[in-house]
């Protein structure tokens, strides 16, 4: 079949992908993000080399493939919930928090091996910065005063986030947002409230 296009959809290419993305997090367990190869990916998914290909360039894209995948757990489905809330005239921040709280605690091994700093030290402020886009894409073009307090949101939510997990998510998803939203409370931001009002 050369030459015909590759359905990423198809039952067989989902259950490859799977494979690969089970062999990628087994290697990182085991042995760290530095001596993870297409060659031991391949050989512990028990497929070939340019199979593998067919998923990924290479472990660096395949490493932003699974981040993308964790970010959005994390997000709490906050996409389709802020699309329906657009109408109703709010931005309901607190649902997509504790849903992705709790995704996140579900998946804390997973997230601490991401979070290893020869892995991807980087991996909240990608989660922040896609956070941060998300809410521009419902609020529309922010003030100047918006745009600092999204900054602001962006390096509190990966701070936020990286501290709970960091600090082995002794607070449940709930206990944990509810300190979040104390705290934003407390900080008494105008622009960050006029976030959550429909302009």
């Amino acid at each position: 079949m050369a030459g015909a296009a590759l359905n990423k959809n198809d039952a067989r290419f989902l259950a490859t992908q799977e494979r690969i993305e089970d062999a990628f997090w087994e290697l990182l367990a085991q042995e760290g993000f530095q001596k993870v190869t297409v060659r031991k990916l391949s050989g512990l998914a028990s497929i070939n080399r340019g199979t593998f290909y067919l998923h990924a360039q290479d472990k660096y894209d395949l490493l932003g493939q699974v981040e993308d995948r964790i970010h959005r757990g994390m997000m709490g489905g906050s996409d389709a919930l802020l699309a329906a809330a657009s109408s109703a005239g709010k931005l309901p921040l607190a649902a997509p928090m504790v849903a992705g709280a709790e995704y996140a605690y579900a998946n804390r091994n997973r997230i601490m091996l991401l979070m290893d700093g020869s892995c991807d030290p980087l991996f909240f402020s990608k989660y922040a910065a896609k956070v941060r886009a998300a809410l521009l894409g419902h609020i529309g073009e922010p003030t100047p005063e918006q745009r600092y307090a999204l900054a602001l949101m962006e390096g509190a939510i990966g701070g936020f986030f990286n501290e709970w997990v960091r600090g082995g998510m002794r607070e449940t998803p709930e206990e944990y947002v509810d300190i979040v939203a104390g705290i934003a409370t407390k900080l008494n931001l105008p622009a960050v409230a006029e976030l959550a009002r429909r302009r």
